[in-house]
């Protein structure tokens, strides 16, 4: 006699589960159920179960070329979920919540285009393409009590998509001005929200939003040439000038954006690739400008490139069009394998070793002995310089 096992709807447990393992593609609920014992409801009740994530759709607003959504309805939807989840933390802890709760978000914006153009007609000229897609969000990273002593939930993966929120999606394509004027707009929403008040056990919560300008395109951070420093303003040929560096004042008020760790891993690998494309000619310069010197270059290039295909199975520095440029897996698997990385490129291994260290350190999540770290890059900069300061002048 066959037994079937009911099971109630999704938790939010479950649900996370499922939406994160793609437990309804490829087959594997059917290897779930195969027993006749199934593990988890139907796809109907997930899908019902996925409605209770979504936002008030009164709080949606879409036109022919914007959709965007109330910052103050995310963030209630947003709070008021994470202490759904965290009801038992919440309810342990009680008596560590008399100065609230705080929530705080990491938000920015960025541009990106190359998206199919399809035939329809727009009514506004100003956003007469679907060929760039400008995009504002928020990422929530950690609710914690009021005084800070107690963290209710922490966001395991703060640089995935996972738990993005976005504000704001625009057929639009960015430029400073256009950036600030949106960036203007959202801060101007941040300053008018209010606290959310949650209730758990017959007891009112409130939490306050916090949000920090962390996702931000350069140029609209800086407002000047890209290739001057954004934090102390330095030019490239005085950044290897140490003793004027180390005397610099920093502009404190740029930390406010972080670091991205992606961006770090994909600009120190293509800096040391560039280093490397540039290793054979006569004179050690990185502007290269006569027809024999491209010629050394280009060919320096194609061997390099050759190599990590056969090697290590990579595409590196690929033409548009015929391929994905250089991405986070690219360099993360350039820095965790220095000793093949050295071989291909002729940098030294100690240097690449030595940067993978410090890129590990700014992801990692930890944190970071300040005492320790700055004696670790400097020397690291050293390193650098001595062999390489004429490439990157």
């Amino acid at each position: 006699m066959r037994i079937q096992h009911l099971v109630d709807n999704y938790s939010s447990d479950e649900l996370a589960f499922a939406a994160h393992t793609s437990l309804y593609a490829d087959g594997k609920r059917d290897m779930a159920t195969a027993p006749n014992a199934p593990l988890y409801p139907p796809y109907g009740s997930l899908v019902e179960a996925k409605k209770l994530c979504y936002p008030a759709e009164e709080s949606i607003f879409v036109t022919e070329s914007t959709a965007a959504i109330r910052l103050q309805d995310l963030v209630d939807h947003t709070t008021r979920r994470l202490a759904d989840t965290q009801r038992e933390v919440i309810l342990n802890h009680l008596d560590h919540l008399t100065q609230g709760l705080t929530l705080t978000f990491k938000w920015g914006c960025d541009g990106s285009s190359g998206y199919s153009l399809y035939k329809q007609k727009f009514e506004d000229e100003e956003y007469a393409s679907d060929f760039y897609l400008f995009s504002i969000c928020c990422v929530p990273l950690r609710l914690e009590s009021g005084d800070k002593t107690l963290i209710v939930w922490n966001n395991p993966s703060p640089s995935s998509t996972r738990f993005c929120r976005p504000l704001k999606l625009i057929f639009k394509k960015e430029d400073a001005e256009f950036i600030r004027k949106e960036v203007t707009s959202i801060q101007n929403e941040i300053s008018a929200l209010t606290p959310t008040t949650i209730t758990v056990n017959a007891r009112d919560i409130v939490v306050s939003h916090c949000f920090s300008l962390t996702i931000l395109t350069f140029s609209a951070v800086t407002e000047t040439s890209s290739q001057r420093c954004g934090i102390c303003n330095a030019t490239p040929s005085q950044m290897n000038d140490l003793a004027n560096i180390y005397n610099k004042s920093p502009d404190e008020s740029k930390y406010e954006y972080g670091v991205s760790s992606l961006h770090s891993y994909i600009r120190t690998f293509e800096c040391l690739l560039h280093i490397a494309y540039r290793q054979d000619l006569k004179e050690k310069k990185w502007r290269v400008t006569s027809l024999d010197d491209k010629t050394v270059v280009k060919a320096t290039k194609s061997r390099i490139q050759e190599r990590f295909k056969k090697e290590m199975g990579l595409l590196i520095d690929v033409k548009p069009g015929y391929g994905t440029t250089n991405d986070g897996n690219t360099a993360d698997r350039f820095f965790r394998d220095p000793t093949l990385s050295s071989s291909i490129t002729g940098i030294d291994v100690d240097l690449i070793k030595d940067l993978g260290a410090i890129l590990e350190c700014i992801s990692s999540g930890y944190a970071i002995n300040i005492e320790k770290f700055e004696i670790f890059t400097r020397a690291t900069v050293t390193l650098w310089l001595v062999p390489y300061a004429v490439h990157i002048a």
